[in-house]
């Protein structure tokens, strides 16, 4: 029952990553006033809560090499995400003389498919809300 549990967080991790906002470090409450905002709008919009990302002890190393490898994403062409570059993967795990197990390696692995199926849903998305509402006239 653990594994499946340990699993389900660690593509909570994921999916949490996924979906982060960068946190407001800076009150901007005197320029939204300046803009025109309503006290309302100002209000929700600088005391959103912060969101926590619980990990496993166990899945730490793997979620610490998971945020450092997000540039070693292989593309299509036409922007698909293809998923880890495993390569280059091993390429800069031997040059950083990381020390991993074979579980982080499973772990991260598992986590880079989840991500590259968040990226993917994601571009989908934005390419249905491209697509032309009206057929193209005939010759």
């Amino acid at each position: 029952m653990r594994r499946g549990v340990c699993r389900k967080k660690r593509l909570a991790v994921v999916e949490a990553f996924f979906n982060a906002q960068p946190p407001v470090t800076q009150d901007y409450t005197a320029e939204m006033a300046a803009f025109g905002f309503d006290q309302v709008s100002i209000n929700a919009a600088t005391n959103e809560p912060i969101h926590t990302i619980e990990v496993y002890e166990e899945n730490w190393p793997a979620a610490l090499w998971f945020c450092e490898t997000q540039d070693c994403y292989k593309y299509s062409e036409s922007g698909i995400c293809l998923g880890l570059d495993l390569p280059q993967i091993v390429a800069d795990k031997s040059l950083s003389d990381r020390k991993t197990t074979t579980d982080d390696f499973k772990y991260l692995k598992e986590m880079a498919r989840e991500n590259t199926r968040l990226l993917n849903r994601l571009l989908e998305k934005q390419a249905d809300e491209f697509k032309p509402k009206y057929a193209a006239p005939s010759d």
